[in-house]
């Protein structure tokens, strides 16, 4: 306004017309003072300001700040490999830069319009950033387990990893030179070379969503199908019923009591580390049902079979089982046909006369 605190020297005013202009003066403080006792600064507050920057732009014409500030649009390109491990690494842990980023370009870091929609693109970064680093190190440095199906592996031992790599194709050159790409013993080493500056550039690629969609396949499919895998071997050891779990017979078939025999097993689906028990025939199973009767003397399957010593003359009938040595006599598979006679030493042809002489 001309007349906001100060009187032009080369205008008279008129007693009148300060008068009206000290009135228009009490008439805004007290309109000031209502807004501020109310409390509404949100509809009050914008309806004064909308307001007074009328009366502003009419009276005080000389005074506009904001006149040509206006924010200018700055033209944002796709972010590179640089800007998603710089914005991925600082970003989360500063936040003052992530601000002014966002009130200096209109969008977040990485062209993400929210917070939230960049905080989840940090951690796809890195999830898809650690899986690739896995894949490059199982392929690369374990090639045969790689090759039968375990993709992903910890790094945990790099300078080996690449010793391992790098000191037979260094050993093939030298000793053949170009003639190394034709032999056999060197295909392994260049094959392993090759991957690992394949899985390099898909690690400088790793922010494009094409490897990131590649990678999240290729990891829960590797790893849904060993989950698969694992889940139907437990599930079929776990049921010990003989229809999944048989054996067919023993070598040998007789044995003396209190000596220490290795008793080796044949039959389908056995395994190292099953638990082999026996029941007597003569003592409980003549009279009582198999499955009724404790199993004892349980050992582990080794080596094909199981050492060991039997106490009592009897014929002992085999048991299988995939639980613990404290396991019940429940858990077990009994087969009445597979039996191992257990005899007296002095029960053997000529024992009299071995004693004698």
């Amino acid at each position: 306004m001309e007349l906001q605190g100060y009187l032009p020297k080369d205008k008279v005013v008129s007693d009148t017309e300060l008068d009206e202009y000290i009135n228009h003066l009490d008439d805004k403080i007290d309109a000031t003072q209502d807004v501020m006792a109310w409390g509404d600064d949100d509809d009050d507050s914008s309806t004064s300001d909308d307001g007074d920057s009328d009366e502003d732009q009419d009276d005080d014409a000389d005074y506009n700040p904001r006149r040509g500030g206006g924010r200018k649009s700055v033209a944002s390109s796709s972010p590179g490999f640089v800007s998603h491990v710089l914005w991925s690494s600082i970003g989360p842990c500063l936040v003052v830069p992530v601000l002014y980023h966002r009130w200096s370009h209109s969008t977040y870091p990485l062209s993400t319009p929210s917070l939230v929609s960049y905080m989840a693109i940090v951690c796809l970064n890195w999830i898809t950033f650690v899986l690739l680093t896995c894949l490059i190190f199982a392929g690369s440095c374990n090639t045969p387990s790689f090759l039968r199906g375990f993709l992903f592996k910890v790094p945990l031992d790099v300078p080996s990893c690449a010793s391992a790599v790098w000191t037979p194709l260094r050993d093939c050159v030298v000793m053949h030179g170009v003639q190394c790409f034709s032999l056999p013993s060197c295909q392994l080493p260049l094959g392993q070379l090759a991957g690992a500056v394949v899985g390099l550039g898909l690690l400088a690629s790793f922010h494009h969503r094409r490897v990131q969609v590649v990678v999240g396949v290729l990891f829960v499919v590797h790893h849904g199908l060993q989950w698969a895998h694992h889940t139907s071997v437990r599930s079929f050891f776990s049921d010990p019923s003989p229809q999944s779990i048989h054996i067919t017979s023993i070598d040998p078939v007789f044995a003396y009591a209190n000596e220490s025999i290795h008793v080796l097993l044949d039959g389908l689906n056995l395994h190292e580390g099953m638990q082999v028990g026996w029941v007597p025939f003569w003592g409980c199973s003549r009279d009582t049902p198999l499955s009724a009767c404790p199993v004892e003397l349980v050992a582990a399957l080794t080596h094909g079979g199981v050492t060991q010593t039997f106490s009592a003359v009897d014929e002992y009938t085999a048991c299988i089982s995939l639980a613990g040595t404290t396991a019940p006599s429940a858990a077990f598979a009994c087969f009445p046909d597979v039996r191992l006679k257990v005899k007296h030493v002095q029960s053997t042809p000529g024992w009299s006369l071995q004693q004698q002489g």
